[in-house]
């Protein structure tokens, strides 16, 4: 190992992210594993890590608050494995201070590049993640969806991923009504008979 190996926390939830990937400490990298039950978070101390792993599984809740409470302090680089393709939650894990996305499969030496490119301050974001938020911004002013207004817009997404109504509410900071009211609205605009067609019309453009 040589001295210039970077030291990599993981916390594991459902299953170790990095099962299989042994070699990464061939690429000067020193792996330690943590299995997260319940760490407390307001006190938790990263500082000793130059990078820290999540496992994607975790429960977005948990994630986001671990996120939350490390903000203020030194600069420690998350990434977040195996997220489902969630666009929601990955928005809102780089709002909360994650620095790398990782949905897909990839090989030893690519992922001790990626790991290494987040040490140095570079924001990574696997493709198929990327292509579907780009692809947001792009349709969200062309048609069908430019007939939605920018919270309808939101709701639409935010149903299509299988959100329930009161995540929904309250990730937007808006009543219970509000959503409703905007559901009606969305199917009206969109020729949609329910939210399966929400997803299948999300689906169908590319935006989950």
């Amino acid at each position: 190992m040589s001295g210039n190996c970077l030291n990599l926390l993981l916390l594991s939830y459902e299953h170790d992210p990095l099962a299989g990937y042994d070699c990464l400490q061939r690429h000067d990298f020193e792996i330690q594993r943590y299995r997260f039950n319940h760490i407390s978070r307001d006190y938790a101390d990263f500082s000793a890590f130059h990078l820290v792993g999540i496992d994607g599984l975790m429960p977005p809740d948990s994630i986001l608050e671990l996120l939350q409470t490390q903000q203020n302090k030194e600069t420690n680089k998350f990434i977040i494995f195996n997220l489902q393709e969630n666009i929601h939650n990955s928005v809102n894990y780089l709002q909360a201070g994650a620095r790398g996305i990782l949905t897909a499969k990839h090989e030893q030496q690519e992922v001790a590049d990626i790991f290494k490119a987040v040490h140095q301050g570079v924001i990574y974001i696997d493709n198929d993640v990327a292509q579907k938020l780009a692809m947001r911004h792009i349709k969200k002013i062309l048609e069908p969806f430019d007939a939605l207004s920018s919270r309808e817009f939101d709701v639409f997404c935010l149903i299509a991923e299988d959100f329930p109504i009161t995540y929904i509410a309250n990730q937007l900071t808006i009543s219970l009504k509000t959503v409703f009211n905007c559901q009606t609205a969305i199917r009206r605009k969109l020729n949609a008979q329910d939210n399966d067609q929400f997803k299948l019309i999300a689906k169908n453009n590319g935006l989950i």
